[in-house]
């Protein structure tokens, strides 16, 4: 039995393939780039992790005949990206990282709100979900509207593999 750990890092993408004990198989990466639109944005392609994360597998399946005895996937990465998906599953805009500024403003009203603050336990950073979201409501309204879900970027990568491309294969 084998089992492999992915990683979506901000501009890499590493596999992990190990056997039963954990000793180490195999290992693969790939890379892919980030977009800095304006100062202090910071985005992603959602396609790019997809095409990253085939890389990977591809070459694992390839180099290690253990790879057909896999029998479970664990999946980490950067988090409070905000890719955000219609009702058809399809990817609206560019995933907004972590390290993106845009939505100071938004961050620093819903920190002024105590109640906001009651709720989460947390204060508020730009770099958080929430403020992307209110930054999107407020300057992309027509993309807020059609907002469905709104995955993380790991959580996008790891629903993808596992639903034949649905989760985060293409832009509306």
């Amino acid at each position: 039995m084998s089992y492999i750990g992915i990683d979506l890092g901000a501009s890499r993408i590493r596999a992990l393939l190990a056997g039963m004990g954990g000793a180490v198989i195999g290992a693969a990466e790939a890379h892919y780039g980030v977009s800095h639109p304006h100062e202090g944005w910071s985005e992603q392609d959602p396609q790019d992790w997809i095409a990253a994360l085939e890389d990977v597998v591809g070459q694992l399946r390839a180099a290690h005949p253990e790879f057909i005895e896999l029998r479970g996937i664990g999946v980490a990465g950067h988090m409070h990206g905000a890719t955000v998906l219609d009702g058809d599953d399809a990817v609206l805009r560019p995933c907004i990282l972590w390290n993106d500024m845009r939505s100071h403003q938004q961050a620093a009203a819903l920190d002024a709100d105590p109640a906001f603050r009651d709720i989460s336990g947390n204060i508020v950073f730009p770099g958080f979900t929430a403020p992307k979201l209110e930054w999107m409501r407020a300057n992309e309204p027509e993309v807020f509207a059609k907002v469905a879900k709104v995955l993380l970027p790991a959580a996008c990568c790891l629903l993808d593999a596992l639903s034949d491309g649905r989760a985060c294969g293409g832009y509306v």
